[in-house]
């Protein structure tokens, strides 16, 4: 089991830098939640804690948070990068 950290400071930069892995685990997790992302949403923002998304339009928002999107991209982000983040996703 791999070990999950709250203490990795990354700048909004280098996790899009990091994003293809994460976005690698995604995929493997769930090919959907993958094709959402890629898709329909763009990483706009990172707190420290929280990674935002804005999404293209409200029904890919809809579907990504009402099918469980939002643990799918939790848990890959935790798979590809050893931390616990929160997720906000909004319509642009």
């Amino acid at each position: 089991m791999n070990e999950t950290r709250n203490d990795l400071t990354l700048t909004f930069d280098e996790v899009w830098d990091l994003w293809p892995a994460v976005m690698e685990a995604v995929k493997y997790r769930r090919r959907f939640t993958w094709t959402l992302l890629l898709h329909n949403a763009i990483l706009i923002g990172f707190d420290g804690t929280t990674v935002r998304l804005a999404f293209t339009w409200e029904g890919a928002l809809d579907s990504f948070t009402t099918t469980g999107g939002v643990d799918v991209l939790r848990a890959a982000i935790q798979d590809a990068l050893g931390v616990d983040w929160q997720i906000e996703a909004v319509e642009a």
